[in-house]
């Protein structure tokens, strides 16, 4: 799952022409319903389409026709638009989300390992940045930022997994680079300080808190939210308990 590519002659060929990309971007996420010109339209170019625009997806169904094999009996003209035929379980990205679920599912039901494996599986579908290339209209960045979701969530699955496993040392540099990437990114902080926890690093933990917080505030004027707050408790807690005990 990444760029828009098709299977052709045993291996993956890319599409040069972006119009191209697009259109097969938005068949592949009709899945098998009709796609009105309109709607190719609608998505490729938003509010403002060149006057050319009919022409322009009338040429790129053609010659995605030539392209893809069994291209002319694949993308069938059906009034008033496109509709391609799909085989079942042909699209990458539903057998990518497919594998999502059944990871958090696994999670949620007390089996780490499965869930850990799963996500794995989905992460390892992954190879470039979804939806690559395509223009820029709301429908295919809507579905573009759908699919990054839930590749984030794959991750953060696998993520939990591994501390349900007692693997949490191996999740921390994953999940230091996730926010290096996303600073505010308060799922990623929360598992984070638990892995530290886990490995006895409370403190670091602490530390962690207080850098998300300070993130939150500078760039969304915001407080951490309660998962975070509830856990900064718990850790303070912790030392305030050890403090009185003499440990």
């Amino acid at each position: 799952m990444g760029p828009v590519e098709y299977w052709k002659g045993g291996r993956w060929h890319g599409i040069t022409s972006r119009h191209c990309r697009s259109a097969l971007a938005i068949l592949l996420l009709a899945r098998g319903r009709i796609v009105t010109r309109e709607q190719f339209i609608d998505s490729m170019w938003d509010d403002e389409p060149p006057s050319t625009a009919a022409v322009i997806v009338r040429g790129a169904i053609t010659k995605l026709r030539r392209w893809l094999p069994d291209g002319h009996r694949r993308i069938a003209t059906r009034d008033p638009g496109y509709q391609l035929q799909l085989e079942e379980n042909e699209l990458d990205a539903d057998l990518f989300l497919s594998l999502v679920e059944a990871a958090r599912r696994a999670l949620t039901e007390g089996n780490p390992h499965l869930a850990r494996e799963l996500a794995e599986q989905a992460m390892a579908m992954r190879h470039g940045p979804v939806l690559a290339g395509v223009c820029a209209g709301d429908a295919l960045t809507a579905a573009s930022i759908h699919l990054d979701e839930y590749a984030t969530l794959a991750e953060q699955v696998r993520t939990q997994a591994m501390l349900g496993c007692g693997q949490a040392r191996w999740s921390i540099p994953d999940l230091r680079r996730n926010l290096a990437l996303c600073p505010i990114d308060e799922k990623s902080a929360e598992l984070l300080m638990n892995a530290l926890i886990e490995v006895g690093k409370p403190a670091e933990a602490l530390v962690e808190f207080d850098r998300i917080r300070s993130y939150l505030a500078q760039d969304l004027g915001v407080d951490p939210g309660p998962e975070l707050r509830n856990l900064h408790t718990r850790v303070l807690n912790h030392y305030l308990n050890a403090a009185s005990t003499g440990e």
